[in-house]
């Protein structure tokens, strides 16, 4: 058994908080932002179910975008936390527009980038754990 090593410790005590503030995110996203652009905003359909879809769209982009950024120099620790940066601005911004466009188009921008973190955090977690335990380590956060 391959003992437990400073890196692998401090990995996981940081993904346990980044798991625990997206567990909020996400629920906010998928439920408090909806019923804003509903009673607030009288969103359309179209809105509606775009801010519904957002989660599925960015893991779709995921695709696009982990390509594109391929042959970048930064670590996958970065680039993660510029996307995660990148929604906290988006979501900001989505709190003082005005519109029901505006509004839906930000927190749409807000989940993607959200939901675009994920492969690299996927890469973090093969970087710093060994395989015996990358399993249980990434289960405890689902």
């Amino acid at each position: 058994m391959v003992p437990v090593t400073d890196r692998e410790r401090r990995t996981f005590v940081l993904d346990s908080i980044r798991i625990g503030s997206d567990g909020v995110a996400i629920s906010f996203h998928q439920t408090v932002t909806l019923v804003i652009a509903i009673s607030v905003f009288s969103a359309s359909d179209l809105l509606k179910s775009l801010l519904a879809a957002a989660p599925h769209i960015g893991q779709l982009a995921t695709l696009f975008v982990t390509a594109a950024l391929a042959g970048a120099s930064l670590r996958p620790s970065v680039i993660a936390g510029i996307l995660g940066a990148l929604a906290s601005v988006a979501l900001a911004a989505a709190s003082i527009v005005d519109s029901a466009a505006g509004f839906a188009i930000l927190i749409l921008a807000s989940m993607m980038l959200i939901q675009l973190r994920l492969p690299y955090t996927a890469s973090i977690h093969e970087r710093n754990y060994p395989a015996e335990r990358r399993g249980r380590r990434f289960s405890f956060g689902l």
